[in-house]
């Protein structure tokens, strides 16, 4: 390994500070099953209801996956989206995750919405007031309990709630998950980006350890059909993205254009997704800051920096910079591609996991090139090896790079002091 090596590994560890929890499956307290997205759903209710219910679903299957006891904390129609809990072996609460989920068909939204009474979204006041209306007036006692609980060491430990912000893209295929900070009483904001992935990850997830036959149904049916989730939509005249809903006429032709499968007698949905006049370009924004993407990027850019320093030096000449430059670009996509595979694999990979599968693709790439090299390429031939062939004055000129780059080089290695005028000549009398 040359010593670029060592600067791009050092590079690498950015890559795996998307942090993600992974817990062995356990089942906690009865599964409420999954929504279906809109375009798969025959359904009269409200578009933007039915998107929403679908996000929560599948939000509170993910959570069950990895161990929580999760609660819907909703009085009516509004309040705490999920609640999800875990506890140490005595029974006492050891984790509580207060969950804010946002479904978007277009791009992600990360606004806390400020509300009437409660202050912002997932506000110390907003929770607080959540967890007492869930206490006066929830119809599961076991919830009312929990509540009353989680009031108690909340009180007692406000460091151990937390506050997550779960926003869902259907059309950009995100699934990205930030924590939240109370400022003051009614305010909050999110402080920092815990992790983002593919909705098709946790849906695959889902598919393999959701905690019933029916998640697992689910996820997997959703996951199969997940392009007509993104292409069941006609042109937006505006460019704002929206959900509607539209009348029975002219809905099989919609159907029809968007490709959704219906059985025979079948009726078609009554709801479809327009699709935003931008969609494409979220599409390249979701491209570019995919894991795999940023860590191609930051790969070559930190070789190519030390590379280019070295031809600036003249360490190198222009034909070596411009097969490292090559060799920079193999072991850029190298790592990104199998850092891409680790997120195809996993929706919420370890970052641990992720640094050490960029650090042995580097390695991989880089040890391949250098046997590359010493196969196939010839070695560079020294001044030392045409002694007594060449005379010295021939092997002590300088290369065409050095005369482009440095025309004064080449008078630097002639032996006789530069030409002068005799005098008297050119004198005018």
């Amino acid at each position: 390994m040359n010593r670029f090596t060592y600067a791009s590994l050092v590079a690498l560890i950015t890559i795996g500070a998307v942090p993600a929890a992974s817990a062995t499956p356990q089942r906690a307290g009865a599964d409420p099953g999954v929504v279906a997205h809109p375009a798969l759903a025959l359904t009269e209710s409200a578009a933007s209801r039915q998107l929403g219910a679908f996000g929560e679903s599948f939000v509170h299957a993910g959570f069950q996956a990895r161990g929580f006891e999760v609660f819907n904390g909703n009085v009516g129609v509004n309040g705490i989206d999920r609640i999800a809990v875990k506890r140490a072996a005595w029974g006492e609460l050891t984790d509580i995750r207060i969950i804010e989920v946002k479904t978007r068909q277009a791009l992600p939204d990360y606004a806390l919405q400020y509300t009437k009474n409660s202050g912002r979204q997932l506000s110390n006041e907003w929770i607080g007031n959540g967890l007492d209306r869930i206490v006066a007036g929830h119809d599961d006692p076991t919830l009312r309990n929990l509540a009353k609980e989680i009031q108690a060491r909340w009180k007692a430990n406000p460091s151990l709630l937390r506050r997550e912000l779960h926003s869902i893209a259907v059309d950009s295929n995100k699934y990205i998950i930030s924590s939240v900070e109370g400022v003051g009483a009614a305010e909050a904001r999110v402080a920092a980006r815990i992790a983002e992935n593919r909705l098709t990850g946790l849906l695959g997830e889902l598919s393999r350890r959701g905690t019933s036959t029916a998640t697992r149904a689910a996820a997997s049916k959703h996951l199969a059909q997940f392009d007509q989730l993104q292409t069941a939509a006609t042109r937006s005249v505006s460019r704002q993205s929206a959900l509607t809903k539209v009348s029975s006429d002219g809905i099989d032709g919609l159907v029809t254009r968007a490709k959704l499968p219906l059985s025979r007698g079948t009726a078609a949905p009554r709801t479809v997704i327009v699709e935003s006049t931008s969609a494409a370009k979220s599409s390249m924004i979701a491209l570019a800051k995919a894991p795999g993407v940023a860590a191609t990027g930051l790969t070559f850019v930190v070789d190519e920096a030390f590379t280019a320093w070295d031809y600036y030096q003249g360490d190198i000449n222009k034909a070596a910079f411009q097969r490292q430059t090559a060799q920079n670009g193999i072991k850029a996509v190298a790592v990104g591609a199998a850092i891409h595979l680790v997120y195809f694999l996993s929706a919420t990979p370890h970052g641990l996991v992720v640094i050490g599968v960029g650090i042995a693709a580097y390695v991989t790439a880089d040890l391949a090139i250098t046997a590359w090299d010493a196969v196939f390429v010839p070695e560079t031939l020294l001044d030392s090896d045409f002694a007594g062939l060449i005379p010295d004055e021939c092997t002590a000129m300088p290369i065409m790079d050095d005369l482009e780059s440095e025309g004064a080089l080449y008078f630097a290695h002639r032996r006789e002091p530069p030409f002068t005028f005799p005098k008297g000549v050119g004198d005018s009398r």
